[in-house]
């Protein structure tokens, strides 16, 4: 008996750091058999996994809270001063435009750590003030291609008759690193396991996959 089968799994708001911050299409196609003969029997199951994962560029600076000097201000999580104060968020007027600046700068990982306007009047502040992003406020878009694949196995022999039997089970799966560590596009080769559980028949024992890092 051979059965070939195929499964489909599209997720449009995937979590990374912030809800709705990735999108993925996972396909695994595989083929599943079993033999069955008077003294000998096996049986496999193959699959491996197709598709890909976008993630989205990200701008990390937010809106916060924040208690400076006994007074409560709004502030931007990502945007510093010169010393590494975080800028506060003041609407604009004919004494600022602050905050347009820091919401309409170009949006690119080139520009973490990088002074993005020079002597500008923030709010209470007395003297003007460098806007400086922080080493970490931008990610880049990239994209992850599906490239895993697993396999396991079973046999056993009928040695004496139906009385004492030599069974033997085996598997693999392909495995990578966590690929959130790089924004870069690249293929991740670790098997992804949605639904697979394979319980072997003549051994008696059951092969999953498994983050050892998150299980």
């Amino acid at each position: 008996m051979l059965e070939p089968y195929g499964m489909f799994n599209h997720d449009p708001e995937q979590k990374i750091e912030v809800r709705g911050d990735s999108e993925s299409r996972l396909g695994t196609v595989g083929i599943a058999g079993e033999y069955f003969g008077d003294r000998f029997e096996f049986g496999f199951d193959g699959a491996v996994n197709l598709g890909r994962q976008r993630v989205f560029g990200l701008d990390r600076n937010v809106i916060n809270t924040e208690n400076r000097g006994g007074q409560v201000i709004l502030s931007n999580s990502h945007v510093v001063d010169q010393s590494g104060n975080k800028i506060p968020h003041v609407p604009d007027s004919a004494k600022t435009s602050a905050q347009t600046i820091i919401n309409t700068t170009f949006q690119n990982e080139s520009q973490n750590g990088k002074k993005i306007a020079a002597d500008i009047n923030v709010g209470f502040l007395t003297e003007p003030v460098d806007l400086i992003n922080k080493n970490n406020r931008f990610r880049d878009p990239y994209t992850n291609r599906y490239d895993g694949w697993m396999f396991v196995a079973d046999a056993a022999w009928w040695l004496y008759k139906k009385d004492l039997q030599l069974a033997l089970t085996v598997g693999a799966a392909s495995g990578d690193y966590n690929p959130k560590f790089d924004t870069r596009d690249e293929d991740f080769k670790g098997f992804i396991c949605l639904q697979e559980v394979y319980s072997g028949r003549r051994v008696k024992s059951a092969f999953f996959l498994v983050d050892k890092l998150n299980p």
